[in-house]
């Protein structure tokens, strides 16, 4: 990814709440340094103030490929796996499914082919624009 790429990436990422995947610390997206292996860069609010981190352009830290180090705050992270949920691309249409977590935009997933987890523990999973909790 180039650094113009990176940069628009980023100011859209500032549109979202992000926290820390580890502790749930909040943090937010403060800009793009343009040469450097960990470009992107993060300020993360603690007990004690605000601490500055830089991050890969996958949003991993210090080794690209290890997992994201922040993580979008969506509606849909409470929801247990397997919940009954509905779920739609266009607002109109719903189909039933069975929650399966985000993709790593925070929308939700669902199992593949009305899968559960015990079905399709490796399974592929779809993402959806919308999402409810079913009844």
């Amino acid at each position: 990814m180039n650094i113009d790429e990176l940069k628009r990436q980023v100011d859209e990422y500032s549109n979202y709440q992000w926290r820390t995947v580890k502790y749930h610390y909040p943090a937010r997206f403060m800009g793009v340094l343009d040469r450097s292996h960990h470009p992107i860069v993060l300020a993360i609010r603690q007990d004690d103030g605000e601490h500055i981190q830089t991050l890969c352009d996958d949003l991993s830290y210090k080794t690209p490929g290890t997992g994201p180090y922040v993580e979008r705050i969506t509606p849909y992270m409470d929801w247990p796996i397997d919940a009954q949920i509905v779920v739609s691309n266009d607002g109109l249409r719903w189909s039933r499914a069975h929650f399966a977590g985000t993709d790593y935009r925070g929308n939700p997933t669902t199992w593949a082919n009305h899968g559960t987890s015990w079905s399709q523990p490796f399974g592929d999973r779809e993402s959806w624009v919308f999402a409810a909790l079913g009844d």
